[in-house]
């Protein structure tokens, strides 16, 4: 919570109370973040009390707040919730420890201040906070299992409302029974048992109100709570009259964020609005987060209206889109879903499935647009409500080959927005922008945690299509962060520095003191840096080196050796030990596999996999040829995540991340890109990226999405973001050093990026080139590609209609436009034509469809479409055409790897036969690309088996690509002769077998489904001509029985589970 959201909260909160101001409660605040940091680490007893927040300052500002917050009714909402924020973290912190012997009862502050820290968090609108607290009590509540009393019931309902578990709060008891009162102590046992039975009737009927779908929240539900709290202190029932106004406080405020009553926009059916806000009932979410509601507020489902959602990462974007989609979905209408990586699309794909489940009974599709879809008309049905969810590639590709349906297209989402500002993906998405805006007329949600509060992104789209402009942008989050850094005393380094040099060896290793330095938004203003340091209870081990000082003869110096993943390996599992689940950000790709075997050096956690898991690395044996090397790592708590492995794989570790409280995920940058993996703690080891070939500095952007996964909500009492610099930051009485990167990333808490567009640098280059009109400029033709054939009056509206020329003057962007102009006028030459409308329809580059189309002869072309031919046909037609090509062009286009035609082809026809990736890394040693042994299947960078998967994470996709260009090709010839005919659906095909390594359009299907690619093609020969595979599939589940082919009983569970 330390960031400028909460610190805006806190000056709030302040101005509620005598003698203490905003910065005091954040410093307070800090501290007492930085002692709960030190608790969950081993060893406390040996650190040192000194340090320690002011408990008993602690308790008079919990107590002050709270009395403020429950009786002075003169508060507005925004005091209200900024003063629960602070007392809920105060109380939270005030929560007495959990022991075996704890005896709750309603009274006691193990149980009391846990459910008003509980309940204040939600009133703050904190709800991730709020479950997490009272998850401490479950093992102790589990165990009262044969005491059914009233008041134990209560507990349970507080528990279970707590946890926002509303389905589980009701429990209907009988009145209690009054005896004559003969005494005043029975007089009291009576009141209290009538008050507890209140507090059970007002807690049925306020978790009643979340758990179904209505339209009026019921008024007699804050009337019940005054009357108990009227009665309750009355009574001297002090913990029920808190209670009941604490209730009373959350009806208020948190009825506004209930699914339950959440109205349908009058665009959208309300019958099927109800319908889908049942099916989040029943999934558990009965309430939106803060942002959800201010996105609401502020025209989120408006008809007609475009939408900025700029919000932290985890901060419910996700949902956010949802609810949009839902008010969009209309009979015949089309929504694009654009998300950079196709990792990231199938995860929107299955979110947007159970969308479609529910809409227009089910009617209508969530597609996941491949090379297939994009030719293959059955899979898109123009007449049926669609979800098209794609990378703005595939988009591109989607206008050239069916632009009619794009034009149907009424919301156009775009995740991940802040991609558009850098290089040549940015500057293809701002031209699809522009013809998406052209050819439809779509709305706009973009959504990105980096966008800035530039007017000119703003004045952009309002230009796009002429919508209103909401603009949701917060900096709350659902998890409390801290960032910072770690650094060692100086007198450590230059110790062991003069150890080394004693030693006379040419390396050293020492044990050093290791602190970790947390920083909050505010703390680095000009010449006053600050930072609170929290020293490690262990010291790291570090390697030193020796080198020559090439700037002095004959001189050498020691430095530090490996530095960045020793340290960030030895903390990363520290932490862990302590009961986080950690995330460390690695510096390159191939060599995470070896992380396994280091991190278990150091130590293991020890796991228990889900079916799931265990079923996805039981697939990827099938997969691999051997066994996974993530089977025992995973058990002993160990992950990664990086290219390095094939899918399978992947989808294990994310499952097993999803479900983990202590561990340790070792992963590269790209899982930083929208996936729903979040962690305790996330180190970026290095602000540097390596490849084989070369490194680079990481971009702002990068590091802010990787530490912005920090923040696990439910998962923990605060999350730390940490970068190990490259050269350690050292600490003396002057203060700490670091590095210009490492400051400039740890900046800003609510880090954003500076507003731009990858096309902005691609027109100043138009500008300033010299026009070869006989050639084929790829700049040129992205731009075409994108835009399309058009007149001169609209390629020019369209060119002017991108965010990039909001930064452009008007000299630069006409002259600019004019040479585009003159270039695409000059094309009139039938090839040329030919190969800027196959470059546009299958978005690949017009330099490269030059290429390709000499391969092709079209008599022989003509000739097969003239009969009808299976899928292996067309492959062997494919594969005839490819083998002509260059070998410079196949490592350029295909991948750098392959050192022959014909060990491409091999390599591409194993690959579709199913073959088994320890099979094709056979293949490539063949051609002495990579070593094999097959007694130590190792997965290093010079193994055959790692380029086999290298191989298939790059060249796969490209030579996917390439096919598609084959068949644009193959269209445009059919086109020409001005016949009905069109392209057989094999033809159709031949990319998505190529994608997904199988041999038949049926197998591309099973394959999807996440079976095997050696089983998919051994299945698609049983199914029957007039059969889905849906229908298929489910005979199977009726059965229990795969039949058709031996499959051992373990893949067969495996299949089972994945189904599901």
């Amino acid at each position: 919570m330390l960031d400028k959201f909460a610190k805006g909260r806190y000056e709030i909160a302040s101005s509620l109370l005598d003698n203490i101001n905003g910065e005091e409660i954040r410093i307070l605040l800090l501290q007492i973040t930085i002692e709960a940091s030190k608790k969950n680490l081993k060893h406390i007893d040996d650190l040192d009390d000194s340090n320690k927040y002011d408990a008993a300052t602690l308790k008079r500002l919990a107590e002050s707040l709270l009395f403020r917050i429950v009786f002075d009714k003169g508060l507005s909402k925004n005091e209200k919730e900024s003063a629960a924020l602070v007392c809920a973290y105060a109380y939270e912190t005030l929560c007495p420890p959990l022991l075996e012997e704890t005896n709750l009862n309603l009274d006691s502050y193990e149980f009391l201040n846990r459910i008003i820290s509980s309940l204040l968090y939600y009133i703050a609108g904190y709800d991730p906070n709020a479950e997490v607290i009272t998850s401490q009590l479950d093992e102790i509540l589990s165990s009262i299992t044969d005491d059914e009393s009233l008041e134990v019931i209560v507990i349970k309902q507080l528990y279970n409302f707590a946890r926002l578990k509303m389905s589980q709060v009701y429990i209907q008891v009988k009145a209690p029974y009054v005896s004559n009162i003969t005494s005043f102590e029975l007089l009291e046992e009576h009141c209290r048992n009538a008050c507890l039975y209140n507090l059970n009737d007002c807690l049925n009927k306020l978790s009643n109100e979340f758990c179904y779908v209505h339209t009026v929240w019921s008024e007699d539900i804050s009337s019940k709570l005054n009357g108990l709290s009227k009665n309750s202190r009355d009574c001297g029932q002090e913990t029920i009259t808190l209670l009941s106004m604490l209730l009373l406080l959350f009806e208020e405020l948190s009825q506004a964020r209930a699914i339950s009553i959440l109205i349908s926009p009058s665009h959208c059916d309300p019958y099927i609005w109800k319908r889908h806000m049942k099916r989040y009932i029943e999934d558990g979410i009965y309430l939106i987060w803060p942002p959800h509601k201010e996105a609401i507020i502020q025209g989120l489902l408006d008809e007609n209206t475009n939408n900025i959602i700029a919000i932290p990462t985890g901060t419910g974007k996700s949902l956010i889109a949802e609810h949009k989609v839902i008010s969009y979905l209309q009979r015949g209408s089309v929504i694009i879903y654009l998300a950079p990586t196709l990792a990231l699309c199938r995860q929107i794909t299955k979110n947007m499935k159970k969308i479609m489940d529910i809409h227009d009974n089910g009617k209508g599709s969530s597609v996941l647009i491949d090379e297939e879809a994009l030719f293959s008309e059955s899979n898109l049905n123009e007449n049926e409500d669609m979800i098209l969810v794609m990378t703005p590639e595939k988009c591109v590709s989607l206008i050239a080959n069916n632009s009619e349906l794009v034009s149907k297209c009424t919301l156009c989402i775009i995740d991940e927005f802040h991609n558009i500002f850098h290089g040549a993906r940015g500057a293809l998405l701002d031209l699809l922008l522009s013809r998406i805006s052209q050819i439809s007329g779509a709305s706009f949600l973009i959504m990105s945690a980096l966008i800035d509060d530039s007017p000119k992104l703003e004045h952009w789209l309002k230009k796009l299509n002429g919508n209103h402009l909401a603009i949701t942008k917060t900096k709350w989050r659902p998890a409390r962060t801290l960032r910072g850094f770690v650094s060692h005393p100086e007198t450590e380094i230059e110790r062991a520095k003069i150890e080394a040099e004693n030693s006379g060896k040419n390396t050293y290793r020492s044990l050093l003191i290791t602190k970790l330095y947390f920083c909050v938004q505010d703390v680095w203003a000009e010449n006053n840096q600050n930072a609170y340091p929290l020293e490690l209870p262990v010291k790291l081990d570090v390697r030193f080196k020796k080198i020559k000082d090439k700037r002095k003869y004959n001189s050498y110096y020691w430095t530090v050796d490996g530095y960045g993943n020793d340290v960030s390996r030895q903390l990363g599992n520290y932490l862990a030990s302590s009961n986080m689940s950690v995330m460390i950000f690695s510096q390159g790709t191939r060599h995470l596999l070896n992380e396994l075997n280091k991190h278990k050096k150091i130590g293991i956690f020890p796991q228990t996999l889900t079916e799931v898991t265990k079923s996805y690395l039981t697939l990827a044996k099938e997969e691999l040829g051997f066994v996974s090397e993530l089977n025992t790592g995973l058990k002993d708590g160990i992950g990664i995540h990086t290219q390095a492995l094939i899918n399978e794989e992947q989808l294990a570790v994310e499952d097993f991340y999803q479900k983990i409280t202590n561990g340790v995920l070792c992963a590269t940058g790209t899982i930083s890109q929208g996936l729903n993996l979040a962690a305790s703690v996330v180190i970026v080891n290095t602000t540097k990226q390596y490849s084989e070939q070369e490194s680079k500095s990481m971009s702002k952007s990068e590091v802010l999405n990787m530490l912005g996964r920090a923040g696990r909500p439910g998962f923990g009492q605060q999350s730390l973001g940490l970068i190990v610099p490259q050269y350690p930051s050292t600490t003396s009485e002057n203060g700490f050093t670091l590095d210009s990167d490492s400051t400039a990333f740890l900046e800003r808490i609510d880090g954003v990026e500076e507003t731009n567009s990858g096309l902005l640098n691609i027109i100043h280059d138009i500008a300033e080139k010299e026009l070869n009109e006989e050639g084929i400029d790829d700049d040129f033709t992205l731009i075409t590609n994108v835009l399309g054939f058009q007149s001169q009056r609209l390629r020019r509206d369209l060119l002017n209609k991108t965010l990039a020329t909001q930064f452009l003057d008007n000299t630069t962007f006409d002259r600019a436009f004019d040479k585009w102009n003159s270039w695409l006028d000059s094309v009139d030459k039938e090839k040329k034509e030919i190969i800027l409308k196959a470059a546009v329809k299958s978005a690949n580059k017009a330099s490269v469809i030059e290429v390709i189309i000499e391969t092709i002869n079209q008599k022989s072309v003509k000739k097969l479409l003239e009969n009808e031919h299976g899928e292996s046909v067309w492959l062997t037609w494919f594969f005839e055409c490819i083998s002509k090509l260059d070998i410079d062009f196949i490592q350029k286009n295909i991948h750098e790897l392959f050192t022959s035609n014909e060990v491409m082809i091999k390599f591409l026809r194993g690959w579709i036969a199913g073959s088994s990736i320890l099979e094709l890394a056979i293949i490539l040693n063949q051609y002495d690309i990579g070593k094999l042994n097959k007694l130590d299947l190792s997965r290093n960078n010079q193994t055959s088996i790692a380029k086999s998967i290298k191989i298939i994470r790059e060249g796969i996709r490209n030579v996917s690509h390439i096919a598609t260009a084959y068949i644009s090709i193959v269209d445009i010839i059919v086109a020409q002769e001005e016949t009905s005919s069109k392209l057989p659906d094999n033809l159709l095909s031949i990319s998505s077998c190529l994608r997904f390594g199988v041999s038949s359009e049926i197998a591309v299907s099973l394959r999807k489904l996440e079976i095997p690619r050696k089983i998919s093609n051994e299945l698609s020969q049983f199914i029957p001509v007039n059969m889905s595979v849906t229908s298929f599939i489910n005979a199977w589940k009726i059965k229990g029985e795969i039949n058709g082919i031996a499959i051992n009983n373990d893949v067969k569970r495996a299949l089972f589970i994945i189904l599901k």
